[in-house]
């Protein structure tokens, strides 16, 4: 299909012109078809993450095609605008396979989409409302996985999307969904936080929100096994809540939050020697009034790896 002269520039005219149709009126066909166009796309483009991924890496003209298409795909969607604008689409599965399109073209050619999301703010507020108002678990893990991505490096997306209340969004999913089984979502949940936490702009916002009394009930969650959500029934034999989550995947969370924790310190992976660190001084103010200092509480019963123990004793010292 790639190398058939015309075939992908007729692919995108049918992704085009179906674009239009997809609001609350579109018929079912229409939806259909364009839902198989985009499926088409995201094959051509390639799997890039987990085995999809590794495969691409071993199949060198897998990998070419991909960029190919990526290429053809910027060049017939404005920069992909005309795909971001299916975020919109009330269809849950049109968003699902829009947003899965666009990964695939940002994991090669990451600035044009980058560009296009700054440009039109209303297409980080469509991706936003997904993330926070879908009720289908694929649809929003998928956008999810897309602001995970968006948020890695770029300051402005970062500060755009905490003012749309993205850090309340991440405790709120923990909440339901996440220290309870510390698995993959809780574990991404708490990345997207941390691609915030660098930005002393995005600091100071989830701050003065209440971000990070969230944060240190969270840890305390993460140490203690207990869900924040336990029923009465749950209580242990001392009155307590059960110890509920595995080891291993509250460890592993605790060790995210407290990275997270650090980056607000400025003792965070990436901070160099001497360089300056704004809002540390607040930040250490708030965790401190939180009740950070006072998170071995709960650990009466639980048994920590040493990994836990020594990222306890920095975060203490950098208390």
């Amino acid at each position: 299909v790639v190398a058939t002269p015309g075939a992908l520039p007729a692919v995108f005219r049918v992704v085009n012109r179906l674009s239009q149709h997809c609001g609350q009126d579109a018929e079912v066909d229409t939806v259909e078809a364009l839902q198989d166009a985009l499926e088409t796309l995201g094959v051509l483009l390639g799997d890039v993450r987990g085995s999809g991924a590794r495969a691409a890496a071993e199949d060198p003209v897998a990998e070419r095609r991909g960029l190919e298409v990526a290429e053809h795909a910027l060049r017939h969607t404005q920069n992909g605008k005309d795909l971001l604008r299916l975020l919109g689409a009330t269809d849950v599965s049109t968003q699902y396979d829009a947003m899965v399109v666009l990964q695939r073209i940002y994991h090669r050619i990451p600035k044009p989409i980058n560009d296009a999301l700054l440009a039109d703010p209303m297409s980080l507020n469509r991706l936003m409302h997904i993330l926070q108002n879908s009720h289908v678990d694929y649809v929003r893990n998928e956008a999810l996985s897309f602001l995970l991505l968006l948020t890695v490096a770029n300051a402005e997306l970062q500060q755009i999307v905490t003012m749309q209340e993205l850090p309340e969004t991440v405790f709120a999913m923990l909440r339901e969904e996440g220290l309870c089984t510390g698995g993959k979502i809780a574990r991404d949940l708490i990345r997207c936080l941390s691609n915030l936490a660098g930005n002393t702009t995005c600091q100071r916002c989830i701050r003065e929100t209440g971000g990070l009394g969230a944060l240190v009930s969270a840890m305390g969650d993460a140490l203690s096994g207990a869900r924040p959500d336990a029923d009465e029934e749950e209580e242990d034999d001392l009155g307590g809540r059960r110890m509920d989550v595995p080891e291993e995947a509250r460890w592993a969370c605790f060790l995210l939050l407290a990275d997270v924790a650090l980056a607000f310190l400025g003792d965070g992976g990436g901070a160099r020697q001497g360089e300056p660190r704004p809002e540390a001084d607040s930040n250490r103010e708030a965790l401190v009034r939180h009740g950070a200092l006072d998170l071995l509480r709960h650990l009466p019963e639980a048994t920590p790896t040493l990994e836990v123990k020594l990222r306890l004793v920095r975060l203490f010292e950098a208390l």
